[in-house]
């Protein structure tokens, strides 16, 4: 199978060349693919996301063009709808792009092809409804805001000092609320432990005036400011985050808008950006 050097040419027949043998449902005879031993070690690793237990993200979203999409059309979010019940394992979310992957999954740099863009990919649930599925958003939302304030990085006994996780969400290293603030996808203000989007418990929140430094007005609600529902407590977590022209201020330095780093996460990354300027 090795070829010989090129005409007058130093290069070296290669000696090691590999086959692989590709057996496909629809072909009586396989495919054989001829690769040099430096390309072995990409194809294997190309190979084992084709036929893994869990999705075959890769094989997807290369099935759809995704590189097209994403360097050419300028799509950042490709949504994806299936079961799951144990017998088929999915990310909720998922990132690939030369950021790295930041998302609300185990962060597998190897499950998404990188390409010059970043892209985010959704699945949602075909067992679930609409707040389910925005309720993968939210936890990217989350995953997101937290490695711009570097909780990836801080010491878990530190993150009640943080921005966006002790001061803004109101918790610690417990995910629970320890400072009725504005809370997380799981546990509003008043909650009392994971979900409880229905608890009647009033408690002072600033939730609809939030101010880094405390001094934002506090009213008494309860799971009746978002109709005791999960995704109506979403739509008004959201609202509560700092956008554009917030005004806002902490430690004497103006807030950015948190929507860009959803919005387009390789200008902020690129830009040097932080939740604060």
């Amino acid at each position: 199978m090795a070829a010989p050097p090129p005409s007058g040419g130093r290069g070296q027949a290669c000696k090691q060349i590999k086959q692989l043998f590709l057996l496909r449902g629809s072909l009586l005879l396989p495919e054989v693919v001829t690769l040099p031993p430096t390309s072995l070690k990409a194809a294997k690793q190309y190979l084992l996301k084709l036929t893994s237990q869990g999705v075959p993200y890769y094989a997807v979203v290369t099935r759809i063009d995704v590189k097209y999409w994403v360097e050419k059309k300028g799509v950042k979010e490709i949504w994806l709808w299936a079961y799951h019940g144990g017998k088929l394992d999915l990310w909720e979310s998922n990132m690939a792009g030369p950021f790295g992957d930041v998302s609300n999954s185990d962060r597998d740099p190897t499950d998404l092809p990188t390409l010059r863009k970043t892209y985010t990919v959704s699945h949602y649930n075909y067992q679930r409804g609409l707040s389910e599925a925005i309720e993968d958003h939210m936890h990217q939302i989350e995953a997101v805001l937290n490695y711009v304030d570097g909780r990836d990085v801080t010491p878990e006994e530190q993150w009640s000092e943080l921005l966006f996780w002790g001061k803004f969400v109101g918790s610690d290293k417990s995910h629970k609320i320890v400072r009725p603030g504005c809370g997380w996808a799981h546990y509003p203000p008043n909650a009392e432990r994971d979900y409880d989007w229905k608890n009647p418990r009033l408690v002072w929140t600033d939730l609809e005036d939030w101010r880094p430094d405390g001094t934002g007005t506090k009213r008494q609600v309860n799971c009746e400011r978002w109709n005791c529902n999960s995704l109506d407590w979403f739509m008004l977590w959201m609202q509560s985050l700092p956008g554009w022209g917030n005004g806002l201020e902490y430690q004497g330095r103006p807030l950015t808008n948190w929507w860009i780093f959803i919005g387009d996460f390789d200008a902020a990354m690129k830009r040097g950006l932080k939740l604060v300027q």
